[in-house]
C-alpha cells in the first residue's frame, strides 16, 4: 500500500502543496470539484469524509483542509491519497509569447 502524500504532489496540471495555514474570508466549495478539465471534460475532485473541506477565495483560488486522509482523482490520471492537513492548489502555467496561460488538461 501507498503511503500518503506528505508535502507536494502534481496530478496532471493541479499541484497540491501543503501550508501551515490558510488565508482568511475563504468559503466553502460549491461542491468537490477542484478543478475542470478543459480539453476531455474531465475533473480533478477531492474525495473524503466529513472531516474534509475545499475551501475557496472571491479569485477561485483553492485550498483543501483536512482532519483525515483523502484522495485527488482524475479520470485520466491515477489518485492520490494525502495525509490529513492543509494543502493549497494551484494550476500550471505555461510560457506563450504573449502571455502566460493555464494548461489545459
Amino acid at each position: 500500500m501507498e503511503k500518503p502524500i506528505e508535502k507536494l504532489a502534481r496530478q496532471g496540471d493541479i499541484l497540491f502543496i501543503r501550508v501551515d495555514a490558510i488565508p482568511e474570508g475563504l468559503k466553502k466549495a460549491k461542491d468537490n470539484i477542484i478543478a475542470h478539465g478543459e480539453v476531455t471534460g474531465h475533473s480533478h475532485k477531492v474525495h473524503g469524509g466529513e472531516g474534509v473541506a475545499l475551501l475557496e477565495n472571491e479569485s477561485g483560488e483553492k485550498w483543501i483542509t483536512a482532519d483525515e486522509e483523502f484522495s485527488a482523482v482524475h479520470d485520466e490520471h491515477g489518485p492520490i491519497k494525502f495525509q490529513k492537513g492543509i494543502y493549497q492548489i494551484r494550476r500550471q502555467r505555461e510560457y506563450e509569447p504573449e502571455a502566460p496561460r493555464q494548461v489545459a488538461d
